[in-house]
């Protein structure tokens, strides 16, 4: 018999009569409040990002978190460092679309090549670009009432 998975993070998504508006509470050790809504041309009042922006914003923050860590363990003189993460559809050889991110760092600071050539390389390496780059297993259920 295989051991339960241990939870790494958690969130959970409430959505009441308005039909898009979900407050999200996320967090294992610390919890936070997050809101979330489709835009207006969707039927949602925009009062929050919608799902895929968060994914996207995920996506940019733990790229920008993971590159900045390396550059400061490294010592290295890094004023900041922005990624700008774009959720794509892109026409693939069989004609299906697909998803894709596209981002582009930006480094401030007095780095050479190779210094800025490996904090690039680095950001590769973050948690959510990693999962997203995989297969990801998505178990659902319904729960008992």
């Amino acid at each position: 018999m295989s051991q339960p998975a241990q939870t790494l993070h958690q969130a959970t998504a409430i959505t009441g009569a308005d039909p898009f508006a979900t407050r999200i509470e996320t967090g294992v050790a610390e919890t936070h409040a997050i809101a979330s809504d489709a835009p207006a041309e969707h039927g949602g009042q925009g009062r929050g990002p919608s799902p895929v922006d968060l994914l996207t914003a995920a996506l940019a923050s733990c790229k920008s978190m993971t590159a900045s860590m390396y550059a400061r363990r490294k010592g290295w003189p890094v004023e900041s460092i922005a990624f700008d993460v774009r959720h794509v559809r892109r026409a693939t050889d069989d004609g299906k679309p697909r998803d894709a991110f596209v981002c582009v760092m930006t480094i401030t600071g007095d780095l050479d090549e190779e210094q800025r050539r490996k904090v690039y390389e680095i950001s590769g390496r973050c948690p959510v670009h990693l999962m997203l780059a995989q297969k990801t297993i998505v178990e659902s259920s319904l729960a008992e009432v």
